[in-house]
């Protein structure tokens, strides 16, 4: 089993209410009134929100935009993010 393999593993144990993106999805930022509109990358880190509001998503920027780069880092909720893919 690989390393990314266990750790979607441990996440649908430890998050079993979360159905949603996974460690090592590609995600695109879809709001259209987000500074990082049309960001995209890799999911390194998924954190739940207190009191049941849902989830942040931590994704590596793979491409270049005005107010991000490749390597970035950035962090948005789940309903800002649409599943993407590597050949984007």
């Amino acid at each position: 089993m690989s390393l990314k393999e266990a750790i979607n593993k441990l996440l649908r144990y430890t998050i079993s209410s979360y159905k949603g993106f996974r460690i090592g999805d590609i995600v695109v930022n879809t709001n259209k009134k987000c500074i990082h509109y049309g960001s995209m990358g890799e999911v390194v880190r998924i954190e739940e929100l207190g009191n049941n509001s849902g989830y942040v998503i931590h994704y590596k920027v793979a491409n270049n935009g005005a107010t991000f780069s490749p390597g970035d880092v950035l962090s948005k909720t789940e309903d800002q993010l649409s599943l993407g893919s590597k050949n984007e």
